[in-house]
């Protein structure tokens, strides 16, 4: 984002204009509509610890860093969330447990589209008891596992990614 959008606060500023384009920009690509949905979204303990912040910025400190964008910046912006459509998302889904049903997976995988779907693993906790996590490297209490898993429900076997904070 530094490289697309160049813009500095004082030093002593508590946050800075990229983090509110981060808190946004994540928050467009999972679903949200207004800077609302977008703090909302990252009230997910979750993303507030892969940002290292111990809180997220409200809707006015947000709202008033974007105040601060000249013409410039919105053009970078704009730039910036094209090659973020293009690059990462324009062939996949970010979708909660609600979505996590085999014949949704099956109808995206046979467009060839990719997914992310977000589930607690409570149902799954015995099964990830047995699996080897690994540290993510520079998140540190983060750990990762990979596992092939095939619910009652789907056709196929799939990959499964899991990540815990220790």
């Amino acid at each position: 984002m530094r490289r697309h959008v160049r813009h500095q606060r004082a030093h002593n500023a508590h946050y800075q204009l990229l983090d509110a384009v981060f808190v946004v920009l994540i928050g467009l690509m999972g679903g949200a509509r207004s800077i609302s949905q977008c703090l909302v979204l990252w009230s997910d303990g979750v993303l507030q610890r892969v940002a290292g912040w111990l809180r997220i910025p409200d809707e006015s400190t947000v709202g008033g860093l974007f105040k601060e964008l000249s013409e410039r910046h919105l053009s970078e912006l704009e730039n910036l969330a094209h090659e973020v459509r293009k690059r990462i998302w324009a062939r996949a889904l970010r979708a909660d447990s609600g979505f996590f049903v085999g014949a949704l997976m099956d109808l995206l995988e046979a467009g060839g589209h990719g997914y992310l779907i977000k589930v607690k693993l409570r149902n799954l906790a015995q099964l990830m008891a047995h699996q080897h996590w690994t540290p993510i490297r520079n998140q540190p209490g983060w750990e990762q596992c990979e596992l092939r898993y095939r619910a009652n429900d789907w056709t196929q076997e799939r990959i499964v990614v899991a990540v815990r904070c220790r």
